[in-house]
């Protein structure tokens, strides 16, 4: 069944948000789509500020539920 994982490319390498459910050297297929960021998700929602800072309030980890 499929499943949809979120991960982060950094060093040449796609590394898994949070903990997934695998059997050592299992394989598997990935599909890649790239994710839209935090200010293309709430452009016009909040008025007034540049990206830099509206980046900054999404990815706090006072509102992150992996954090809660």
């Amino acid at each position: 069944m499929p499943r949809v994982i979120k991960a982060v490319y950094e060093n040449g390498m796609f590394k898994p948000v949070g903990k997934i459910n695998l059997r050592e050297h299992q394989q598997v297929e990935i599909v890649l789509s790239e994710m839209s960021s935090v200010t293309q998700n709430t452009q016009g929602i909040l008025k007034g500020l540049d990206d830099d800072a509206i980046n900054d309030i999404a990815l706090s980890p006072e509102f992150l539920p992996e954090e809660s």
